[in-house]
């Protein structure tokens, strides 16, 4: 009898371990199947992950400083009219525009890495990428385009008895902020008429100040080239019971000039553009341009120069004179290169 009751009792003990192992494989695949959707959930956030890397080095995210020089200068509202532009057209673009002490310090401050895109003179430009009074060239800076040309405005009172430069030695003259742009072409004027800031009693404003001088009579005259045509303050003073009256150079005057300084050409205030006048101005002229740092990145400086060309209207509504910021006064410039990406679109558009 007790053999009898063994068998059974270990044939329910074998039936009993076989359910166990059967359990714990099943435990063991259901354990697994719910595993494998968490290993694909965190390989998929890494392809994602991929993909928008992917995305933003196609994506424009550049903080761009522009240094300007004085507000309500030319160079201040040329300056904002195209960072406007360009920050409304290219994504991802953030361009500020700052005021400054002159043109010569932002220049430097391109150098130094504090600076990135800015308006300027072809003449102070030229000089600093020569090397001339500073100590290591500017040669990290390329030219993006043409801006407008510049006009020797000399002014003082419509009934002022002054008829020449020579009239004003001695009187209250501004000729701009030192180390201005303003300044620095006063320089070569000076230098062509024969004169010193000496021979008068010089006064030393940024634009906007000077302006405000001549208007209230805290000066007889201002030596102002570095301003484009039309210019609506001057509009502005021959509406006002002060009046302006603008000197004359002589072509004598300007060819000395452009002998000393050849960046200079000749030029005219015309009565087309100021129709007060009774006749057109000779006067002396330069070009303002607008440089970048060479090593903007290619994408984004291509993208400049083509919303400038394409969207030139809207530059033009933005500020006048821009009218001039084209692509072939732009292939007249010499002595700066030219950045090879807006050489690359002027190619492609041809």
């Amino acid at each position: 009898m007790r053999k009898t009751g063994i068998l059974p009792r270990l044939f329910v003990l074998v039936v009993l371990m076989t359910l166990s192992m059967v359990f714990v494989l099943v435990g063991c695949t259901s354990s697994n199947s719910v595993n494998q959707p968490s290993s694909d959930a965190s390989e998929q956030p890494t392809q994602n992950t991929a993909d928008n890397n992917s995305t933003a080095e196609k994506s424009f995210n550049y903080n761009l400083l522009m240094p300007s020089g004085s507000s309500g200068g030319g160079r201040y509202l040329s300056s904002a009219a195209v960072a406007d532009l360009l920050n409304a057209e290219i994504p991802g673009l953030s361009i500020t525009v700052t005021t400054t002490s002159g043109t010569v310090d932002d220049l430097k401050k391109m150098q130094q890495g504090k600076g990135d895109i800015m308006v300027t003179s072809f003449r102070d430009a030229y000089l600093l990428f020569q090397g001339e009074g500073i100590e290591k060239p500017l040669d990290n800076i390329r030219l993006l385009t043409s801006i407008y040309p510049m006009y020797g405005y000399v002014f003082v009172p419509k009934n002022s008895e002054a008829e020449s430069f020579e009239d004003l030695i001695g009187k209250k003259v501004d000729f701009g902020a030192r180390g201005g742009g303003v300044y620095t072409m006063n320089e070569d004027i000076m230098k062509g008429l024969g004169l010193s800031f000496e021979d008068f009693d010089a006064t030393y404003l940024g634009v906007g100040e000077a302006l405000d001088a001549f208007a209230d009579g805290s000066v007889e005259g201002v030596f102002l080239p570095g301003l484009p045509q039309p210019f609506a303050r001057f509009e502005d003073f021959n509406n006002s019971p002060r009046g302006i009256k603008f000197l004359p150079f002589t072509q004598q005057q300007i060819d000395k000039i452009i002998e000393i300084t050849p960046w200079w050409s000749s030029g005219a205030i015309t009565k087309e553009v100021y129709p007060w006048l009774q006749e057109d101005i000779l006067t002396p002229s330069i070009w303002m341009v607008m440089i970048v740092k060479e090593d903007l990145p290619e994408d984004l400086v291509y993208e400049m120069i083509r919303v400038l060309d394409e969207q030139h209207d809207r530059l033009v509504t933005g500020y006048a004179p821009l009218e001039s910021a084209t692509i072939e006064n732009t292939l007249k410039m010499n002595g700066i290169p030219l950045h090879h990406d807006p050489a690359k679109y002027i190619e492609e558009t041809e």
